[in-house]
């Protein structure tokens, strides 16, 4: 990469843009909570649990429009339970930057999915973070910041360092930082509407 790399743009806009912490995006009620690219192609898909397939770098999303992204995945097939529980990671990670360390017990986790607490579902939410945690995605992205095309590769799982505590039944987890360059844009359509209302 030249100089629209990572690196650089992390460098020259990591407080510029305000995007250390999620607390900073347009949560629940004002826009999806999780990337458009994430939601448009097919990375969350509608299958069966016992019928999930292994992939190995399959599109799940490409668009060639004004700012061309695409995102190849590696991984066991995820489906919407995989969603829901990438979803509530996301939202523990509102007022946290990407890098911390989130600890959760498996207890919360199902409560605040609104699934019955239940061994076998707090092992169905360690079974999603394990797949999630073995998932990843590559590929590239686009995106207008202050007033500049950028084109920003990426590669990483989409959960990080999991580590699944026996004793207190919880789970810690983070997030890669590269996560922050998917959202910006949601971020700027938030403004415009905050002006124009």
């Amino acid at each position: 990469m030249n100089e629209n790399s990572f690196n650089q743009i992390k460098l020259k806009n990591n407080n510029e843009f305000g995007v250390n912490k999620l607390i900073n995006k347009p949560w629940a009620d004002k826009c999806a909570c999780l990337p458009n690219e994430f939601i448009r192609g097919w990375l969350f898909s509608v299958c069966k649990p016992n019928e999930r397939m292994k992939l190995n770098d399959h599109v799940v999303y490409d668009s060639d429009g004004v700012y061309p992204s695409s995102i190849v995945f590696t991984g066991e097939q995820l489906c919407q339970n995989d969603l829901d529980v990438i979803m509530m990671a996301y939202h523990y990670y509102r007022d946290k930057r990407l890098s911390d360390n989130v600890e959760v017990k498996l207890s919360k986790f199902c409560k605040d999915l609104k699934w019955l607490i239940k061994s076998g579902k707090k092992e169905k939410i360690y079974q999603a973070l394990t797949r999630l945690s073995k998932a990843k995605i590559k590929g590239y992205i686009s995106r207008k910041l202050t007033d500049k095309n950028y084109k920003i590769e990426f590669e990483f799982n989409l959960i990080q360092n999991l580590y699944f505590d026996e004793v207190d039944k919880s789970v810690s987890f983070n997030l890669n930082e590269k996560m922050k360059f998917f959202f910006l844009v949601m971020l700027d359509v938030y403004k415009e509407r905050i002006e124009k209302s």
